[in-house]
This record gives structure tokens, sequence and C-alpha cells, in this order.
């Protein structure tokens, strides 16, 4: 059927079949099916309408370099469509309208699903969205959606960006895999957890309104060069291969927990953690070592472990701004505080031989548990900008430098021959 508009409706049965579907050459497709709708067209058409049965499919293939245009609602005239299937030889863009369906599956060949911009995503409604586009792809979904398939993926250098105007989303598949997306932006209204899957980009953002962002024992399952998240709750995040945390301010909920650990790689902190917002607790677990180019890590408790590397450098701190820390590194570890801090009932421990400096901008060092424990520590250099106190706990190295800069170091009967050990 060749014409500017084509109309199909039927009433009791099907529009085409799989496998045999209504061909057409249609610069616009009305369809309007009591159960399932398969249409294939040669060129570029702009859906004018499209209904389907309840749980039925509505399928729409362009041949020919044809761009699908969705301008208007998709849905079923009672109950909900089972699956809408939108397969484009070229582009899938909207100018008004909603995808209304339990599965949503979006396919470019040649060019881009949806746009940048307000008002240019595809709209869906759906409760699982499968995309795979040539280019970018900008989805906004309405409520509680589940990234499905085997492998969700866009073009190389690429951006998904998924948001729901309200719900969560699951991850429950791939997204990325072996591709070389550029970004993954996932913005949910509620949260963003995970079943199975893993985020695989250059660049992944994760944003949600009102919940975490995966959970303990559940992270988010990641594999990027460049991270950023924003969480109005916890955050857990598992990284494969060494990441940089990015963006001008990275934050969780208040008293909240942002957990981040690498399977394998360095952790690299390139801006500000938490910022004057009240973090519960930044843990930070990496494979190899952490470094900081700039930022500060700003929670109640900053815990650090490096499993083959340093944290931080001579020369280059990590700069935190914690009440409580806790460190553990297979090398040498150097932080700066701002403020006082108290370094937490644990064995805090560097690498043999190695040296542990912690240094306060302002404020007190207090000590409150075993540093070096059994461990064999070279230097344990600890630089008060007032005084240094302890509860609890003895420094054990072969070198202890201490230094207050307006306060004492210990007090009258608080100091026993055990609190200071040097070992030669």
């Amino acid at each position: 059927m060749t014409a500017p508009y084509v109309y199909l409706t039927s009433n009791s049965g099907s529009v085409g079949s799989s496998g045999a579907p209504i061909l057409t050459a249609a610069s616009n497709l009305a369809i309007n099916s009591n159960t399932n709708v398969y249409v294939s067209n040669a060129g570029s058409t702009a859906l004018i309408y499209g209904a389907a049965g309840n749980s039925d499919t509505f399928s729409l293939v362009t041949t020919n370099s044809g761009n699908i245009a969705v301008d208007s609602n998709v849905i079923a005239a009672s109950g909900t469509i089972g699956t809408i299937a939108l397969n484009a030889a070229g582009a899938i863009t909207e100018t008004t309208g909603a995808l209304t369906a339990g599965t949503v599956n979006l396919i470019s060949n040649a060019g881009d699903i949806g746009a940048s911009g307000s008002g240019n995503a595809i709209n869906t409604v759906a409760s699982n969205l499968s995309v795979t586009s040539a280019g970018n792809a900008y989805i906004s979904n309405n409520g509680n959606v589940t990234l499905t398939g085997s492998n969700i993926t866009v073009g190389s250098g690429d951006i998904l960006s998924l948001a729901t105007s309200s719900g969560s989303i699951a991850i429950d598949g791939n997204v990325g895999s072996s591709s070389s997306i550029g970004s993954i932006i996932l913005n949910a209204a509620n949260a963003i957890t995970e079943t199975t899957g893993v985020l695989t980009a250059t660049n992944v953002n994760l944003n949600t309104g009102t919940s975490s962002i995966g959970a303990s024992g559940a992270a988010i399952n990641t594999a990027t060069s460049n991270l950023a998240i924003n969480s109005a709750d916890n955050a857990y995040i598992s990284n494969n291969g060494s990441v940089t945390l990015t963006g001008s301010n990275i934050t969780v909920g208040s008293g909240d927990i942002l957990s981040l650990a690498t399977s394998s790689g360095n952790i690299a902190i390139n801006g500000n953690v938490g910022s004057g917002s009240s973090i519960g607790s930044i843990i930070l677990n990496a494979a190899n070592a952490i470094t900081e180019t700039s930022g500060t890590l700003s929670a109640t408790n900053v815990n650090l472990t490096s499993g083959a590397g340093d944290i931080g450098a001579s020369g280059n701190a990590i700069n935190t701004a914690a009440s409580n820390l806790s460190v553990t590194s297979a090398g040498n570890a150097y932080i700066s505080n701002e403020g006082s801090v108290n370094l937490a009932p644990t064995t805090i421990t560097v690498g043999s031989g190695d040296v542990l400096s912690l240094a306060t901008s302002s404020g007190n060092i207090a000590i409150n548990g075993n540093v070096g424990g059994s461990s064999s520590i070279g230097t344990i250099a600890l630089n008060a900008a007032g005084a240094i106190t302890e509860t609890s706990g003895a420094l054990t190295a072969t070198n202890v430098n201490l230094t207050s800069g307006t306060g004492s170091i210990g007090a009258t009967g608080l100091v026993t021959p055990s609190t200071l050990l040097l070992l030669i």
C-alpha cells in the first residue's frame, strides 16, 4: 500500500502477522487493532496513531533507510499492550505522545533514538525497556522500569540517557558490554537497583531523587573510567578497572553511605565528595592505589583501603574533612584532614617499611586504636595543627614523629611506656 496516508483498522483480528507484516510505503501511518499489529514501511513514516490489544504486540519496522517519528500515543484500547517494538532502518524521533506497554523495544540502525533537550526524549510508560541504537538514545519513562535484554547498547562514543519522571530504574542485563559507549546517564526519580549485568562506558553518571543507588551486598556493577554520583540516600558501586570520581560534587544523603570498590585498578579522586553535605561514611576500597588530583572527602567517617598500592603520595596527600578516619594500605598512606580527626578504634596499618603520614590543617589528632599493631610500619608521622591525644592503642613503627602546632602531645597521667613503641 503506497500513499501519503495509510489507515489500518481491524475490529476483531490482527493487522498483519509475525513473519507476514502488512507492507506499506506511507509518510503517515495510523494503525488501530484489537489484537496484534505487524507493519513494515518502506521509507520514513510518522506514526500518527497506534493501538493494539491487551497483552498483544505492536510491531513497526522501516526499510530503505526510513525513520520512525512518533506523533501520537501508542496504547491499548483497554488494558495494556504487551510489547511495542519499533525497529527503524534510520532513527526514532518523537514530537508528542508516549509508548505504553509492558515491554518497549527500540532499535535504530542508522541514527539516534530520541534527542537531547527538553521534550526530545522518547516518552515511554513501560515496565521493561530494551534499547539498541546505532547513535545516541534518550528515553524518559513514567514509572518503574527494568533495563532488560542480553545487551543494551548505543553507538561508539555516544550517549545512553534514561530518566524516570516517577519510579525506579532496575538494571537486569549488560549495558554496553564490550561496546565503546561514551556515557551512560541514569536519572531515577526513586532508586537505581541491579540484579545482573554491568554498566560499561567511558563515563557513568548515576542520579537518584528519593532513594539509594545499589545496596549493601548488591552494588551497581560498572566498568567505567569516570564515575559521577548524586544519591538522595546510600550509594554502593563496584567498578571493574581504574576509575576517577568526577564532577563538581559527588554526594549521597545526609548520614548515609558512599561505598566504591574496584575489583581491579585504582581509585582517583578528581572532585569534592560530600562538600557541604553531611555524608555519614565514605568507603573507598581500591584493588590497587587511591590517588587525588583535586577535591576533598567530606564525611563523618572516612575509610580508605588500598590492596596493592599507596593511599595518596608524598606532597600529594588525600584531602579529607572527617571526624573519624580508618586507613588500611598495602603501601604508604598520606592524608591531610581539615579539622579534628579521630583515628578510628580499629588497627590502622600501612605496608611493611612504609609511611603513614597524617596531618591536620586545623584541629587535633586523637588516637583511639592501634596504629601498626603487629605490622612492621617504617614511619608514623602525625602532624596536628592543634594537639595529639590518645584514649587507647599504641603507635607501632620503626620511626614515630609527633608534631603539635598549638597544643600538647598526650597529657599527664595518660602516657604509659606502652603508648609509644619504637622498633629498631
